[in-house]
């Protein structure tokens, strides 16, 4: 018996909400979360966060949060791995769109972060993806133009990105 894709289940944030483990569900289906991230993953992240939180210093507006669930709709939640957040400050979890997500690559995630949630991120507007790889230092810099991500335009290596609320970032 050959299976069809409409044979195969879709979910929403209510089920999500029920689930034991870490996941992310996005169009309605599952994607289980790889195992905790190993050092290298883990120090990259934090000097990355470290880096635009000192930066909004002077922005109470801007902040920056890490492995937050992002509810997109009832049937899409996603946790990305750095994100900043212009607005009200969250309590629970994001129901907006962020301004800039940071996605850290690893083998687990790869072809997620560099395919289905970019396309997600660009169908919901999110202004700035970065995808960052620990293994290398590089950071593919992504601007959203006409509904498509664009490589940033880079002044001495680093990209300035505005946030809105008279608050930046250099990346």
């Amino acid at each position: 018996m050959e299976l069809r894709a409409q044979d195969i289940p879709r979910y929403t944030v209510k089920d999500y909400q029920q689930w034991k483990g870490d996941w992310e569900l996005i169009k309605g289906y599952p994607y289980a979360m790889s195992p905790s991230a190993k050092g290298r993953h883990q120090l990259f992240a934090f000097k990355l966060a470290r880096l635009l939180a000192d930066q909004l210093d002077h922005c109470p507006h801007c902040q920056v949060y890490l492995e937050l669930d992002w509810i997109v709709a009832e049937d899409t939640v996603v946790r990305p791995d750095i994100f900043i957040h212009c607005g009200e400050a969250i309590e629970d979890y994001l129901k907006a769109t962020p301004t800039l997500i940071i996605e850290i690559l690893s083998p687990a995630t790869l072809l997620k972060d560099q395919g289905v949630k970019k396309e997600l991120y660009a169908s919901q507007a999110v202004g700035y993806y970065i995808i960052a790889d620990p293994a290398t230092g590089h950071l593919q810099r992504l601007q959203l133009v006409d509904g498509e991500y664009e490589d940033m335009v880079l002044k001495d290596d680093q990209a300035s990105i505005e946030l809105g609320l008279d608050c930046q970032v250099a990346i």
